[in-house]
């Protein structure tokens, strides 16, 4: 038996949206150059035939992708160190 202080777990929180709009984006905003990078290695290896394949290991796209984003990161981590 309920009562006033039990909740509905199937009860909807949120109100339904009106008909024909649209929600907002989730994760609206500008990435980092390191973060794009990342998207785009990571974009990649689960686009990738090669990659998918757990026996083949990474393509030479992958390689070179994770290289240019091991290389942003070090490059930001120095840029901290100096205090730039």
């Amino acid at each position: 038996m309920a009562d006033e202080r039990s909740v509905d777990v199937d009860e909807r929180k949120d109100p339904e949206p009106p008909a024909g709009s649209r929600r907002a984006p989730v994760g609206v905003g500008k990435l980092t150059p390191l973060q794009q990078a990342y998207s785009r290695y990571v974009n990649h290896r689960l686009g990738c035939d090669t990659c998918q394949d757990v026996d083949a290991g990474r393509c030479a796209a992958a390689e070179g992708l994770l290289r240019a984003w091991k290389l942003l990161g070090d490059r930001a981590c120095e840029q901290m160190r100096r205090g730039a």
